[in-house]
């Protein structure tokens, strides 16, 4: 469609072609278009109409509809205004009632029921009404006059008041009211109805104070302080309750170290296995599984009739040296719980049977486990008198002649003399004895145990058989031996023990984290300086990676640790603590 440009007749400007209507001078070329145009301005200036009104007092934008200015508070219409200035040159005027001097009675409107019948409330009409002749009433007409007037109120007895708003009615006839003379009556008659029967004579007065306590309380009726010392007694069970379960909840906390800090946190027995945050350094571990201090557990008991000294838990290999693999811990998991004892000059070893498989539903037999039969065997030889008579298990025994062939078989010094060529074959941190006790198919026995394990057999043998293990000259520590050296970063001392893999695989000893080593120029660096200087992370995850400040070469995983308890203090301390309940 091609569209030109002609010239408005009435104003000689510039137009299109197909134009309706002069844009400058109003000029009309096609009327119906023109016409349908002004409809659709009209329509879209409805649309886009003000929605405010300017307020004629102070010129506020004030939106439409609304009675008074939101700024002067004047208002927006005239004939709103001219209403509330009549209403106030004429307020209404207040009506008082009189009140009659006669007495009011309240109609009570009838009730309707679910037949739409109206029941009425009977108001003063019980003039007529008369008990029977077999009712006996307790408010009667006293017989004369004198009793009447007997009774008299209490002069502490307040006067009734008037209600506000009550007319000043004169006080209603006595005969709809109950006497004085009826209410003493009634009072008397309680207290007779109330009161214990007089005994007959003096000994039946005084066999009855004899049964009756002496702090028993007096008997009267409930009154408000009753109550208050109900109150008080209920009150006072809810807080010796509350009392006695703090008690119980206090009695089963225990304290528990921090795997980070050290500090000793209190936490409750069912906590075990959870999460918790420590409370100084703010770092999360989990709580340890707690047990119940048991006798015949971690330490030497003494059977009740037979006395003679056990070394619990200690783990027993029967293996064939042929089939022995050399690698660190290779035999680590082929091993039995057993008890050493030393009776009659000989020493006995009880190898427990393997327990059964858990059943169907995830239990086991308890006679069948290492506590069941240790308490069986220490019953049977408590009974019998003889280690060798035991129910279950099987009983090594070694004889005096046969101890000088027991033999170190881990650690030792010089690796051509080891019977493994120098190989911890039953873990690190563990010392393993051979046993000169003869087996089929060219088996051998060796006993693998702890660091505080070790001490207490070689006192044994020392004592019984005046043999040495030899451990200190094989690098085993007889004592604990420390170093104390410098941080770099802080110049403080940081306390290391010396031969940490004995101490990380004893449960006896709890160790106590003091810093870390380089792995390439032995520097060290305590925890503080680290948490200082963010080496590895602030919580020190990444210090394998991290560099040393002193030659930039890699850290390493290198902790320095201290001993924070031995076993000594360690079983003071259980002494000391209360069993759980």
């Amino acid at each position: 469609m091609s569209t030109s440009i002609k010239t408005c007749s009435g104003c000689n400007s510039l137009i299109l072609s197909d134009t309706s209507e002069c844009p400058e001078c109003g000029a009309v070329f096609n009327e119906k278009v023109a016409e349908a145009n002004a409809l659709a301005r009209a329509s879209q200036e409805m649309k886009t109409q003000n929605m405010y009104d300017d307020c004629k007092k102070c010129g506020a934008s004030v939106r439409s509809g609304l009675v008074r200015c939101w700024n002067c508070n004047s208002f927006m219409r005239k004939d709103v205004a001219d209403k509330y200035a009549e209403m106030l040159a004429s307020p209404q005027k207040i009506i008082f009632s009189d009140q009659p001097d006669s007495p009011q009675e309240e109609l009570i409107p009838a009730r309707i029921t679910s037949k739409g019948q109206e029941v009425y409330d009977a108001v003063g009409d019980d003039d007529g009404f008369q008990l029977g002749a077999d009712v006996a009433s307790k408010f009667q007409q006293p017989a004369s006059a004198e009793q009447a007037d007997e009774f008299q109120l209490d002069a502490a007895q307040p006067a009734p008041t008037q209600q506000i708003g009550s007319s000043t009615a004169p006080a209603p006839d006595t005969d709809h009211s109950t006497p004085a003379a009826e209410i003493k009556e009634v009072a008397e008659a309680s207290e007779a109805s109330e009161a214990p029967e007089a005994p007959a004579n003096e000994n039946a007065a005084s066999e009855q104070a004899a049964v009756e306590p002496a702090d028993s309380p007096d008997k009267k009726d409930l009154n408000s302080e009753d109550f208050l010392g109900l109150a008080l007694s209920e009150a006072k069970e809810t807080q010796q309750r509350k009392r006695r379960k703090l008690e119980q909840s206090r009695r089963r906390r225990i304290l528990v170290p921090c795997s980070t800090c050290g500090a000793w946190i209190r936490v409750h027995q069912d906590q075990a296995g959870r999460t918790v945050r420590c409370q100084k350094c703010k770092t999360p571990f989990v709580v340890p599984q707690i047990k119940k201090k048991e006798k015949s557990q971690g330490d030497k008991t003494k059977a009740a009739g037979f006395a003679v000294d056990w070394l619990e838990d200690v783990s027993m290999h029967v293996v064939n040296p042929t089939d022995i693999v050399l690698k660190p811990g290779s035999l680590e998991k082929d091993t039995q719980p057993a008890d050493i004892t030393f009776h009659d000059g000989q020493m006995h070893v009880i190898k427990f049977a393997p327990p059964e498989k858990k059943g169907l539903f995830g239990k086991a037999n308890d006679q069948t486990s290492v506590s069941g039969q240790r308490k069986q065997i220490r019953e049977a030889i408590d009974r019998a008198g003889n280690i060798a008579s035991i129910p279950v298990g099987e009983c090594f025994s070694v004889a005096a002649a046969q101890a000088s062939n027991l033999k170190l078989a881990q650690p030792v010094a010089e690796a051509h003399a080891s019977m493994f060529a120098g190989v911890p074959v039953f873990g690190a941190g563990k010392i393993a004895v051979y046993l000169p006790i003869p087996q089929a198919d060219n088996q051998q026995i060796f006993l693998s145990l702890t660091l505080t394990q070790c001490r207490q057999l070689a006192a044994e043998l020392k004592q019984h058989f005046q043999l040495d293990l030899q451990l200190a000259e094989n690098g085993v520590p007889a004592t604990e031996q420390k170093d104390m050296l410098k941080c770099k970063l802080l110049e403080v001392p940081v306390e290391a023990i010396r031969n940490i893999e004995y101490y990380e695989n004893d449960s006896a000893f709890e160790l106590e984290m003091t810093g870390y080593r380089c792995g390439t120029c032995q520097a060290v660096i305590s925890e503080e300086g680290r948490l200082r200087k963010k080496l590895g992370g602030a919580a020190g995850k990444g210090i394998a990676k991290a560099k040393c400040p002193s030659c930039a070469a890699k850290m390493g995983n290198h902790k320095t640790y201290r001993i924070g308890k031995q076993p000594t203090q360690q079983n003071e301390q259980q002494d000391d603590q209360p069993a759980p309940e």
